[in-house]
């Protein structure tokens, strides 16, 4: 069977004028979404992997249960041995995508790691280039490369060694973004959106489980703000975010599909200023918006 025809999801035609409406409907709900993640995982307390974890473990039951619904998740069967190297690959990248950046948090501010972390478009435009053989202007070359003078930056913008801690943290969140952006971008080509992201959070939630553990952190005892925390980072950026970004995948390019979470940054800080009272000095501030210019140009 060829497996091309399990990645037609029901709806719009790609290219109509509803179509690109509903894409930018999705990429806005994609921008609040995101931007409640790293509030979430401070409200949680729990170290960075275990809220990783009941993330993953949450929404791989819900998205089952959805393709379940939908009649789609019996195609799982049908995957190759490849299929599921493949996937499992790309659970491991998101695991530690999780692990690393929510990690993070607890050494650095909401801003500065959230901007970081969010500067994976500026490789992106290298893997598309030279993977998937997409085709960027040199404006967006010029952009992806601004953004990461702004990275290097704000990696350097405070001396103390625990927040240099937070920024290896951050760039490694980072880095396993692209890898496991670029699973998506193979997988989402053979498979619907619930049937790919299923096939990756469930794995991907056994690895972070496995790197807790590994850790000496436990999954258990938490209380009941704890709880409501990991099953709103299910629900709301994991749903409403990386579960629509995957969809988005399928349909548009590497670049045009993730653009949304460049407005990330600018919502976790508010949301971190006003929840947390947590501020970035001036020269930060100038770090991050150059950041996000570059990403803005290289996404444009």
């Amino acid at each position: 069977m060829n497996l091309q025809v399990l990645a037609a999801e029901p709806g719009l035609t790609r290219g109509t004028a509803t179509s690109r409406a509903l894409d930018y409907t999705l990429m806005a709900v994609m921008a609040a979404s995101f931007s409640s993640a790293a509030i979430f995982v401070l409200l949680s307390g729990a170290p960075g992997p275990v809220a990783a974890t009941w993330r993953l473990i949450f929404s791989t039951a819900i998205v089952a249960a959805i393709a379940f619904g939908r009649g789609t998740l019996g195609l799982l069967r049908r995957l190759s041995r490849r299929d599921y190297l493949v996937a499992a690959a790309g659970g491991l990248f998101l695991a530690l995508h999780f692990d690393t950046w929510m990690a993070s948090l607890h050494y650095v501010s909401v801003a500065v790691s959230v901007t970081i972390v969010d500067s994976y478009p500026a490789l992106l435009v290298i893997v598309g280039t030279l993977a998937f053989n997409e085709r960027y202007r040199a404006s967006e070359v010029a952009g992806a490369v601004l953004a990461m003078v702004g990275v290097a930056l704000l990696s350097t913008s405070d001396p103390l060694r625990r927040f240099f801690v937070g920024v290896l943290l951050s760039l490694s969140g980072m880095v396993f973004m692209v890898l496991y952006l670029s699973v998506g971008k193979l997988m989402r080509e053979r498979l619907d959106t619930f049937s790919y992201v299923t096939a990756v959070y469930a794995p991907a939630a056994a690895f972070s489980a496995a790197i807790s553990a590994a850790l000496g952190y436990s999954l258990t005892g938490y209380d009941a703000v704890s709880w409501l925390s990991f099953l709103a980072l299910a629900l709301v950026p994991m749903i409403g975010g990386h579960t629509v970004m995957n969809y988005l995948i399928g349909r548009r390019d590497l670049i045009s599909s993730t653009v949304a979470m460049m407005a990330e940054p600018v919502g976790s800080a508010a949301l971190a200023y006003l929840i947390f009272g947590q501020r970035v000095t001036a020269l930060q501030g100038l770090y991050m918006a150059i950041t996000l210019i570059g990403i803005g140009v290289a996404a444009s």
